[in-house]
């Protein structure tokens, strides 16, 4: 069976930094990082037939399209297999080509809140046979090849709504050189979700994000409250040079959103930087455009690393996928006159490391508290941390 595979399906960007100041200026750099390189396989699948709106007056015209099975390894090769779909019907699948995770918007592909229902309530959310067994189908597949079947009729009905695609009728072999139970299985999956199919919007916007910055105090030795804001779930904390606690002055090493926490500087230290994690799951429909490596180097902005997205096929995730939204805040803390910092034994740093390296600028407020958030992704320009 026929694997070709390409290079650099880039699931993160590089940092970018936003200060929050008055009147004040600063800036952080990120270290030069190498694109992050990954894998995209695919299955020889089967041959669909049909039509499809081809030139200027959208004439439409017999179109052979290969479902071949796409695979995206964001792990690299030894990583989990995640099923992808192809949304862009006339382009080939490039084989040197990193890939980005862009926006919906961005892919200027049509519909797409059909095709997330599309790919939520079929292959592989539910499993070849559970599909097949749903359009009403009867026959007898071995797994191989009711996966084929029931990845092509999918891929049929996304191509139906992405590009216009029309698939052949039962009579005409929806599958080129298909066995009756192929062009059977096929139809009877891109039927099915034609007339079933519903809407979907498009998948969440993940945020973490520090509140009461500015109204933060000093009392009692510590600075705060702070209080977390995150749409993703739990946030795991660390803290260098400074200890988290809660009111009653204990560790505070996770937060929900709403939850609070106060600063304790480390005896002689004037500032500290907090790193902040939360796992989710990078959802259903999220699309991923061609780029270059160049691109993906000197331009860390979603809508310039796929500049070169006509080279090859744009794809939709079809299976969720765990990660990581991480957040760092930096403080430069000052005092109200004549207060000391106790003497407070520093904590071990704990939490999951950020897995890059950024140098931190920080910001000095008269009012005694300022914070730089440095972020991953995308600058949503109110000071949170969005990965979308």
């Amino acid at each position: 069976m026929r694997k070709t595979r390409i290079k650099g399906i880039r699931w993160a960007s590089a940092a970018t930094a936003l200060a929050i100041s008055a009147g004040l200026g600063a800036a952080a750099q990120a270290q030069e990082e190498e694109p992050e390189t990954s894998n995209v396989e695919t299955e020889d699948g089967l041959v669909l037939q049909g039509t499809a709106p081809t030139g200027e007056d959208n004439a439409m015209e017999d179109w052979k399209a290969a479902a071949d099975l796409i695979y995206l390894y964001p792990d690299g090769p030894d990583g989990e297999a995640l099923t992808a779909y192809c949304i862009d019907l006339p382009t080939s699948l490039s084989t040197d080509r990193p890939y980005v995770e862009g926006d919906w918007e961005e892919s200027n592909v049509p519909n797409l809140e059909s095709v997330r229902w599309v790919l939520l309530n079929a292959y592989p959310n539910a499993g070849a046979e559970e599909t097949l067994n749903a359009a009403g189908f009867e026959g007898s597949f071995s797994d191989e090849e009711a996966v084929m079947a029931a990845f092509a009729g999918v891929q049929a009905a996304v191509w139906h709504f992405t590009d216009g695609f029309e698939l052949a009728a039962l009579d005409d072999e929806p599958v080129l050189d298909g066995s009756d139970a192929e062009n059977e299985a096929v139809r009877a999956v891109y039927d099915h979700l034609l007339e079933n199919a519903g809407s979907v919007p498009d998948p969440d916007t993940f945020t973490i994000n520090l509140e009461n910055v500015e109204e933060a105090s000093y009392e009692d030795g510590r600075f705060g409250p702070y209080v977390m804001r995150s749409n993703v779930g739990d946030v795991e904390l660390s803290a260098e040079g400074g200890n988290l606690v809660d009111a009653e002055g204990e560790a505070v090493e996770s937060l929900s959103d709403g939850g609070e926490f106060y600063i304790e500087l480390d005896a002689a230290s004037e500032s500290i930087v907090i790193e902040g994690l939360a796992s989710y799951d990078i959802p259903v429909g999220r699309v991923f455009l061609a780029s270059s490596e160049e691109a993906v180097r000197s331009d860390r902005s979603n809508h310039s690393r796929a500049a070169d997205m006509e080279t090859s096929q744009k794809l939709i995730l079809a299976e969720p996928r765990p990660a990581e939204v991480p957040a760092r805040w930096a403080f430069e803390l000052e005092l109200p006159e004549g207060a000391q910092v106790p003497e407070t034994e520093r904590l071990p740093v704990t939490g999951t490391s950020m897995g890059f390296t950024i140098g931190a600028a920080a910001l000095l407020l008269t009012a005694g508290v300022v914070a730089m958030v440095l972020m991953r992704r995308r600058n949503s320009g109110s000071g949170d941390t969005v990965w979308e």
